[in-house]
């Protein structure tokens, strides 16, 4: 059975993980699309600085810890949190209309101007929305719906906790361009195999 292209923190059989990637990537950049390994707690970066739009599925606390641990990390004292300093600077910094999706924890800590319930592959969490940004909420469910949502409306979108793509791939499928960036350098090889044709 073919696994799900999902980078994932919890336990679930049948989910791609990075360990079944064949090797790391730092940067790669084709047709207007870019994809590179990058560790948003350090804030800002030059090449967010393209977009229209922000869509990111953030990281719990518990999470954060499984993906540092999978590139040979452990997380330093207040690191989650500096993390999530990070994710509220690019977007109050980029002043673009912001979709973020994340567990409850993080209303406090990043303030939105709006957040509702939705569903993130069969979860329940919290799609918090910055800058304007707004859905049909009668329409919009799940992350997939989400993800369509921000690429019918928007030209050119960034996702810094990007996992294995499925934002930039719903960007490609609605003609758009993507800017995507991880801590898994695994993730940003299977995106740029499996969305830009990297050989």
């Amino acid at each position: 059975m073919k696994k799900k292209v999902y980078h994932t923190a919890l336990k679930k059989a049948n989910v791609l993980i990075p360990e079944d990637v064949e090797r790391s990537l730092n940067y790669f950049e084709k047709d207007g699309n870019i994809a590179f390994k990058y560790d948003l707690t350090k804030g800002m970066h030059e090449k967010f600085k393209s977009v229209d739009v922000i869509y990111s599925e953030i990281s719990w606390k518990a999470g954060f810890k499984v993906f540092k641990e999978r590139v040979g990390e452990q997380p330093k004292q207040k690191e989650y949190e500096k993390y999530l300093d990070s994710v509220k600077e690019v977007i109050d910094k980029l002043e673009v209309p912001a979709f973020i999706t994340g567990g409850r924890g993080i209303l406090k800590h990043l303030n939105p101007d709006d957040a509702f319930p939705v569903f993130l592959w069969g979860s329940k969490v919290e799609l918090c929305l910055f800058n304007g940004a707004e859905v049909p909420r009668d329409r919009i469910r799940n992350n997939f719906e989400i993800m369509s949502h921000v690429a019918e409306n928007f030209n050119k979108g960034l996702d810094f906790s990007c996992g294995f793509g499925n934002f930039g791939k719903a960007m490609q499928e609605k003609g758009k361009n993507f800017v995507c960036s991880d801590l898994n350098g695994k993730c940003i090889f299977y995106l740029a195999k499996w969305l830009m044709n990297y050989k």
